[in-house]
């Protein structure tokens, strides 16, 4: 058998050899895709763009604390949303909604939105739950509606790349006090449709928001773009400006890691300090 096993893979080193195929420290194969990707100036000029678009404004460690759970499922925000919004969307709840047990128990009224669950882990009286696929069975514009006449609110978005279509199909973006999205498949930088896409809903948020946190997901590790490494996973945390301008300005080089936890806490953390400089 281990003769067989070394035969094989001899046979597909030489296979995917003459096909452009290379291998790496560990003998495993890379596609020459995968290899133009992570030296392509091109893609070096796009990820340079993206990380200007994506540059956090800094705001002192103070201002900040983490609701949730301790690792997966907890959320790094600003107290100043918490403390100025009175309701809650929250797409994507799955088998944790401590998050939104906690914001329910400050007061807040809210609907947790997910198609994979028939229930939600934990119920409160504050919180309605919609058992369907958001962008798909019901839009955020609907969704939003359920309270008509209110500001303030506070948008969580994890829903496994469904983020992209959602955010690209709403423009509403200054009713919610805080915008706090995980971004998952962020490998997809290299095309340029998605690319395009992702930067235009970007650009629109930023118009009305200020990004002030990144926090890579580490379940799911890097992907060399440009020569940069970006997590394929990662939550950006935006607070609107109006907020944002009250909050006093950090003068010092805070390490804003100390935050952060990993989502998985047996993995090894992911740094991202090129692009967020005060990780």
């Amino acid at each position: 058998m281990p003769l067989l096993r070394k035969l094989v893979r001899a046979f597909l080193f030489l296979y995917f050899g003459k096909r452009g195929f290379k291998r790496n420290q560990f003998k495993s194969i890379i596609s020459p895709i995968e290899i133009e990707t992570s030296e392509s100036k091109i893609m070096e000029k796009r990820v340079n763009e993206f990380i200007k678009i994506i540059k956090p404004k800094l705001i002192p460690l103070s201002e900040f604390v983490r609701i949730g759970s301790k690792f997966d499922g907890g959320y790094v925000v600003p107290k100043i949303a918490i403390n100025h919004s009175s309701y809650l969307i929250s797409g994507g709840i799955s088998n944790n909604n401590e998050f939104e047990i906690h914001l329910a128990k400050k007061g807040l009224v809210g609907v947790q939105v997910d198609y994979s669950i028939t229930e939600p882990p934990v119920k409160h009286s504050n919180l309605k739950f919609l058992q369907k696929k958001l962008g798909k069975d019901i839009t955020l514009e609907e969704v939003s509606n359920f309270f008509p006449l209110q500001k303030g609110g506070i948008l969580k978005l994890d829903i496994e790349g469904s983020e992209y279509k959602v955010l690209k199909d709403f423009n509403r973006f200054t009713i919610y006090n805080l915008i706090t999205v995980e971004f998952h498949y962020l490998d997809r930088l290299i095309d340029s449709k998605f690319y395009s896409d992702f930067r235009k809903s970007l650009l629109r948020i930023n118009k009305t928001h200020s990004l002030v946190y990144l926090s890579p997901n580490n379940c799911c590790g890097y992907s060399i773009i440009g020569g940069q490494p970006i997590p394929r996973v990662m939550e950006f945390t935006w607070l609107n400006q109006r907020l944002f301008k009250k909050i006093p300005k950090s003068r010092i080089r805070d390490n804003y890691r100390q935050l952060s936890a990993p989502n998985k806490p047996t993995k090894a953390s992911l740094d991202i300090s090129n692009l967020f400089p005060n990780w």
